[in-house]
């Protein structure tokens, strides 16, 4: 696990991370400032507290009908903690625009889909060559995160674990950190092999051979 060198960089960090009165970390920021600076730490990390959560809302709120207008518009309000220029910050805030929200298993196992031909073949008579086969397409939970994903996750300031598990072809899915084990167990206890004669390929013409993965 990374270190979460972060919570060196902002006065808010200890009030999260090493238990300081919450008087005393009032009395260094307020208002949209002080949310700005929490939502940092609280968006670096798979950890989140309580008191994450007026951060939090705050900076979810932030919508507009454009995706790249709400993600300038959460940037913008990022920027208002003044560590915004610290090293690895601004690269630290675009990652968190661009991935808090769209990057847990909630939403990745929702929305991260790919579509794959499912060709299964059966035989028709003692003779190998005889087979009866059909293709179907399907949409399978992908274990590639977006770009944006990696970038989000890989950041020398977050500590975030999202993992896919299982293989995606029978049932795989993805799990936060906390979650991990259960989603691991679940899909041990329901994993069924693929079955002989069926095999997977992406729904592309110019590959002629079937993507066994």
């Amino acid at each position: 696990m990374k270190p979460f060198r972060l919570a060196k960089m902002l006065p808010l960090a200890a009030f999260f991370w090493a238990g300081t009165n919450a008087v005393q970390a009032q009395d260094v920021l307020t208002g949209d400032t002080r949310l700005a600076c929490e939502a940092v730490l609280c968006l670096s990390s798979s950890t989140r507290p309580g008191e994450c959560a007026p951060s939090l809302a705050r900076y979810f709120g932030i919508k507009f009908d454009k995706p790249w207008d709400t993600i300038k518009a959460r940037i913008d309000f990022l920027n208002m903690c003044p560590a915004h220029n610290e090293p690895g910050m601004p690269s630290l805030i675009t990652a968190i625009a661009n991935g808090a929200g769209q990057c847990d298993a909630t939403y990745l196992n929702r929305f991260n889909k790919i579509k794959m031909n499912r060709k299964e073949c059966k035989r028709t008579s003692w003779y190998e060559n005889d087979q009866n086969c059909t293709t179907t397409e399907v949409e399978l939970i992908s274990d590639k995160k977006p770009a944006y994903c990696q970038a989000y996750e890989s950041h020398e300031y977050t500590d975030l674990n999202t993992r896919y598990v299982g293989d995606m072809r029978t049932g795989g899915r993805w799990a936060d950190a906390d979650e991990y084990d259960s989603v691991l167990q679940n899909y041990n206890d329901r994993y069924q092999a693929i079955p002989k004669g069926v095999t997977y390929s992406l729904p592309d013409t110019r590959r002629n051979e079937n993507d066994s993965r």
